[in-house]
């Protein structure tokens, strides 16, 4: 399935800064529950998903602030979560993907997945912070 939207008021303006945060993304991937787990993490079934966005920068902006990019790699063969973050040609580009399989993660491995929901949800993962030049 793919979605596109075009948003031309969805940031907001203070001075010569513009900020907004992305819709949606991979926050809610693994939808955690709990901070400690005594029995193991099961994961269903297999999870694929990819968002891609595309920002036109508004001429004579820059980008200060964007989320990081990053690969973490699940425990116990779960999977994969990747975030790549790049500027070119007047474009912010962010691609957010997950590859999960279906597994069981002990618990004494929960913590990796408490830090991944962690990056995935904290609000630098989703705010873009532009100055004018």
């Amino acid at each position: 399935m793919q979605f596109s939207a075009n948003l031309p008021a969805y940031a907001v303006r203070n001075g010569d800064h513009l900020y907004f945060n992305l819709p949606g993304g991979l926050d809610d991937l693994l939808n955690l529950q709990a901070s400690k787990r005594e029995n193991p993490f099961y994961i269903e079934k297999p999870i694929r998903q990819i968002f891609l966005y595309e920002i036109a920068l508004p001429a004579g902006w820059e980008p200060v602030l964007l989320p990081a990019s990053s690969r973490t790699e699940l425990p116990a063969g779960a999977g994969w979560v990747e975030i790549s973050v790049s500027v070119k040609d007047g474009h912010i580009r962010i691609l957010q993907q997950a590859q999960l399989n279906s597994s069981i993660i002990p618990s004494n491995e929960y913590d990796k997945l408490l830090d991944l929901n962690d990056l995935l949800t904290a609000p630098a993962a989703q705010a873009i912070l532009l100055r004018k030049l």
